[in-house]
């Protein structure tokens, strides 16, 4: 395998890997929010069947118990933890929590989806809970809905998301096996189409090798209108006009051979550094010279 090829192969895998990775998360993230919006607004429904339930129970420690049991009754319906809020943040009951226990629980006057409750009428959040050590999402609608003094009880449901976050959790799992199949589909794509793509440039190689070896009838048999035939055009034609000057060369030499040859005189040509190039056979002849000559010296040849 080429750098070059090893080069496109890790730009490709790279390219996809960047591209699966973004999609992936993008997808997992988006399929969550989807996901969170339809519980929340599945929660908003419910919290506004379980005000209507509640809507004529005071508020207060005195019905606690009564808004204890409709909490429980509430929970087994609609599946999630009601929590029933007085309007200085007291909790009067919880689905959740033993009966005893209520009155030890925190106020929630602070909780963010109780806030925009009073103040808006429905309030959402979603955070981890202290009480149960889990991540819940949280629906709060206001008791009652108009009140002339300004004082709101809240009714709040929660879900946990616990079984969300294994569905993403899964998911994420299977994101990996598909991210994993489509990297090995990709290595595999780019060997080929790396491949392909370098398949000219071997044979240009080749071809420009064997012409520089001597070998000048090879041709490239590239007969595209893009730059790829015009490169070929360019390599025949050199080859051509290689072929061409050697083989005037070579008439030339054996017509200096010819005429050496015949010639009754003995013929020493030397070149600039003293150097015998040529010793016509009538030369060889006179003075003896039987040996090797060619690229010797004179007194070397001639004792």
């Amino acid at each position: 395998m080429s750098k070059i090829q090893l080069k496109i192969m890790l730009a490709l895998t790279g390219l996809v890997f960047i591209v699966v990775g973004t999609v992936g998360v993008m997808g997992e993230r988006g399929l969550r929010e989807q996901t969170i919006a339809g519980i929340r607004s599945n929660l908003e429904q419910q919290a506004s069947l379980v005000r209507q339930l509640v809507a004529n129970t005071e508020f207060d420690r005195d019905h606690a118990v009564a808004l204890q049991q409709l909490a429980k009754t509430s929970a087994k319906s609609t599946d999630a933890r009601i929590t029933l809020i007085d309007p200085e943040g007291v909790v009067l009951a919880d689905s959740e929590i033993p009966d005893q226990a209520v009155s030890q629980l925190a106020n929630h006057a602070d909780r963010p989806e109780i806030i925009q409750a009073v103040r808006e009428g429905v309030g959402h959040g979603m955070r981890r809970s202290n009480t149960l050590k889990r991540t819940l999402l949280y629906v709060a609608v206001r008791v009652p809905e108009h009140a002339a003094n300004g004082r709101y009880g809240v009714v709040r449901l929660a879900v946990f998301l616990d079984r969300l976050d294994a569905a993403m959790a899964e998911l994420r799992r299977e994101l990996l096996v598909a991210s994993a199949l489509g990297l090995l589909a990709a290595v595999g794509l780019s060997y080929a189409l790396s491949f392909l793509s370098l398949r000219p440039i071997r044979e240009l190689r080749e071809v420009v090798g064997d012409i520089a070896g001597g070998q000048l009838d090879r041709r490239l048999g590239w007969e595209t209108r893009d730059e790829r035939g015009e490169i070929a055009v360019a390599i025949n034609r050199l080859a051509r006009q290689m072929r061409e000057s050697i083989d005037t060369a070579n008439r030339q030499q054996l017509r200096l051979e010819a005429v050496l040859s015949s010639m009754v005189e003995g013929v020493i040509v030397i070149d600039s550094g003293g150097k015998v190039l040529l010793v016509n056979p009538r030369g060889r002849e006179m003075l003896a010279i039987w040996s090797e000559y060619e690229g010797r010296s004179v007194p070397e040849i001639i004792r």
